[in-house]
């Protein structure tokens, strides 16, 4: 998995409940940059990732995920508190697998 966060205490936050919930292989970014790199190197079988961030945010890594050749098929949850129908409607056609409203428990 892939958990992509520009706030640290949220990127630890998510991987500790993951690994609770029994994931182990976890890979932590704090942008869309830094994931895209990871994805260079790596597969993985979901991303998580916060909507706004810094430098490239979560719609943008997604659209980038989609034009993937190697990543097309992975599953994109965004993590937001982004209720503008729009831009929910913009990230339903790029192809969003679900959304994560903050603030979320993980029961």
């Amino acid at each position: 998995m892939l958990v992509v966060d520009d706030i640290d205490t949220m990127r630890i936050l998510v991987r500790n409940n993951l690994r609770a919930m029994g994931f182990e292989q976890i890979m932590l970014a704090a942008n869309g940059h830094e994931a895209v790199e990871l994805l260079k190197k790596w597969s993985c079988d979901l991303v998580l990732t916060d909507w706004n961030m810094p430098l490239m945010d979560g719609l943008e890594l997604l659209q980038h995920i989609r034009e993937s050749e190697r990543h097309r098929n992975v599953p994109v949850i965004l993590i937001t508190a982004e209720g503008d129908r729009a831009q929910v409607r913009n990230a339903i056609t790029a192809g969003v697998s679900e959304f994560l409203i903050k603030p979320f428990t993980f029961a």
